[in-house]
């Protein structure tokens, strides 16, 4: 299914889905909202070394409550598992605002931050496909994509402008009472299936890799992605800030920030209007355009070269982002949806700031060409073996779709 604006409409009549939107919106709203108050207020409060934990702490506690968030986003109703998450991230704002003043209390607010984001996140993406048929996945992902990104875009922007007048604490608060918002939106969303009792923690995360060990499609672009952040896409958020930076300056590297932001947007449109016959195909495809970015770093391009491969590159990128995910919640068991999506949620909080972090001393060791060079050889090479693998160019459109519960239940 296309996202025409015919079938914008019908989607957004559907109530359930409707009210989905809007709570992804509003939390949108509050992560960014959180994302321009948090470190201004932590680096006047406690300096950076707070700022610094904080950001430590909660890629831990999101690693950490990950894989127990996927397993219970297929044994308790979903929709009130993604109320908790947003209720244990409005906490975070709280406890560094009313406990200001207890020494390391950043530790408790990343820790908070991060479960919370990471208990509805596994629900979140499941809860999705719960809410629509198996042909309308696609396009509604794509408005909800396209929605958050246009959110991401203008939220730092008007957040910065207020804080050139208010203290970083009354955003904080906002972002609070956003949270709240979010989580009375939140549709109602049940058990995906009952889970056998005899099944404990261990068998269920069992099931769900034996289930992508079993999926070659799914096997392998997990691999490709995880290849892709940790040799290219994250040493890239990394390189391309300080060559623009020092080349360019910083005006030209807000050009090439915004134009990213823009890219991303379209490319997430675009992949909802156009629904291809061959999604893994096109979406590999997307990836080989980002190579032409490292090449720009490498070699020292005007700056509209620089914002054309941008541009181009970050299409090409988010064409995946869509089609992946209606992909593997469509051919995958409606109750390992969640531990799935985990999984693949995982890949991605794991290894890219593995990969950012290694980006300067590997620069340093290695030399700046080269690894920008391994980085245009990854996004060259990575798409086209995983195109090898039987059913990857399809994403598993061989399947039988998995017809959500609703639909059973109508049945």
């Amino acid at each position: 299914m296309r996202l025409t604006r015919h079938a914008a409409r019908a989607l957004l009549s559907n109530g359930p889905l409707a009210r989905f939107l809007a709570t992804k919106t509003v939390s949108s709203l509050a992560n960014g909202v959180g994302a321009v108050a948090l470190p201004v207020y932590l680096l006047a409060d406690s300096g950076p070394l707070a700022m610094g934990l904080f950001l430590s702490i909660s890629t831990l506690a999101t690693l950490a409550m990950l894989p127990v968030a996927g397993i219970l986003a297929d044994r308790l109703p979903r929709g009130r598992l993604i109320r908790l998450g947003y209720a244990v991230s409005a906490a975070s704002p709280v406890a560094l605002l009313v406990l200001d003043g207890v020494p390391r209390v950043e530790i408790l607010g990343a820790a908070l931050a991060g479960a919370g984001g990471a208990l509805g996140s596994p629900a979140t993406r499941a809860g999705l496909a719960d809410l629509v048929g198996p042909g309308q996945l696609a396009a509604a992902q794509g408005l909800v994509s396209s929605t958050q990104n246009i959110v991401s875009i203008l939220t730092p922007a008007l957040a910065g402008v207020f804080l050139t007048t208010s203290p970083p604490a009354v955003l904080l608060v906002a972002q609070t009472v956003t949270f709240g918002f979010a989580l009375l939106l939140t549709p109602h969303i049940g058990r995906a299936v009952d889970q056998p009792r005899a099944e404990g923690p261990t068998d269920a995360e069992r099931s769900a890799t034996r289930l992508i060990r079993r999926t070659p499609w799914i096997r392998t672009g997990l691999i490709q992605t995880s290849v892709q952040i940790l040799l290219g896409f994250a040493p890239g958020l990394v390189l391309i800030r300080l060559v623009s930076t020092d080349r360019y300056g910083s005006a030209g590297l807000g050009a090439i920030l915004a134009v990213s932001a823009g890219a991303a947007l379209v490319g997430t449109v675009v992949a909802a209007v156009q629904m291809p016959r061959l999604p893994g195909l096109w979406a590999n495809l997307g990836f080989v355009c980002y190579t032409p970015v490292f090449l720009c770093l490498v070699v020292d391009v005007p700056l509209w070269t620089f914002v054309a491969a941008i541009a181009v590159g970050g299409v090409g990128i988010s064409l995946h982002g869509v089609w992946w995910y209606a992909a593997i919640n469509e051919g995958v068991a409606v109750g390992l949806r969640g531990r799935v999506n985990a999984t693949d949620l995982m890949t991605t909080k794991l290894l890219e700031p593995v990969g950012m972090a290694l980006a300067i001393p590997a620069s340093s060791q290695l030399g700046l060409r080269t690894v920008c060079l391994i980085g245009a050889t990854t996004f060259l090479v990575a798409p086209v073996l995983a195109l090898l693998t039987r059913g990857f160019p399809q994403y598993g459109q061989h399947l039988a779709p998995v017809p959500s519960p609703m639909e059973r239940n109508a049945a």
